[in-house]
C-alpha cells in the first residue's frame, strides 16, 4: 500500500520531469536560435511570445510544488530551499513577462528588453531531476532494507551452561 503510493508519486515526478525537460529544451533552442542559425525570419516578439507559452507550464505546473512550499514557509515567516527556487525562478519569469508584453518600459530607458524564460525553466527542471533521483534512491534503499530484514533469522540458539536453548 505504502509502496504503491511511493511508486505512483515517483511516476508522477518522472512524467513532470520529462515534460519539463522537453519544454526547457525547446526554450533553450529558442534562446540559442541565432547561434544555431534557426528561425531566421521570426521576430524577437514572436520568439518571446512562444517562449512565454512554453515557460508558463514549467513555471506553474512543473514548478508549482516549489511555489506552494515557499508560500507555506513564508506564511510562517520561514525560508527553505523551495523559497529560494520559487523566488529566483519567479523573478526571472516575471522580468521576462514584463520584457515580453511591455518592452517599452526598457526601451524608453535606452535598454534592450531581454528574456530569461529558459533560465527559470532550466532551474526548475534541474531541481526536479535532483528531487526525482533522491526519491528513487530512497525507494531503492528502503526496498533493500526490507529484503535484508527478511533474511534475519527467526530463532537463535543460545548456550546456557552446557545446553543450547532455542530462543
Amino acid at each position: 500500500m505504502e509502496s504503491e503510493s511511493k511508486n505512483k508519486d515517483l511516476e508522477e515526478k518522472k512524467k513532470k520531469l520529462i515534460l519539463g525537460g522537453v519544454l526547457a529544451g525547446l526554450l533553450m533552442i529558442l534562446s540559442f536560435k541565432e547561434m544555431l542559425g534557426l528561425f531566421k525570419g521570426m521576430s524577437v516578439e514572436t520568439v518571446n511570445l512562444i517562449s512565454f507559452l512554453l515557460a508558463t507550464p514549467v513555471q506553474f505546473f512543473i514548478g508549482g510544488q516549489y511555489m506552494e512550499s515557499a508560500w507555506k514557509a513564508l506564511k510562517h515567516r520561514l525560508a527553505n530551499m523551495d523559497t529560494l527556487i520559487a523566488g529566483g525562478t519567479l523573478a526571472a519569469y516575471l522580468f521576462s513577462v514584463v520584457a515580453t508584453f511591455f518592452p517599452q518600459i526598457f526601451e524608453s530607458s535606452g535598454l534592450e528588453p531581454h528574456v530569461y524564460y529558459e533560465v527559470a525553466a532550466a532551474i526548475i527542471v534541474l531541481i526536479g531531476l535532483g528531487k526525482f533521483l533522491e526519491a528513487r534512491a530512497k525507494g531503492q534503499a528502503s526496498e533493500a532494507i526490507k529484503k535484508l530484514m527478511g533474511l534475519a533469522a527467526k530463532t537463535a540458539r543460545v548456550k546456557r551452561g552446557r545446553e543450547f536453548i532455542e530462543v
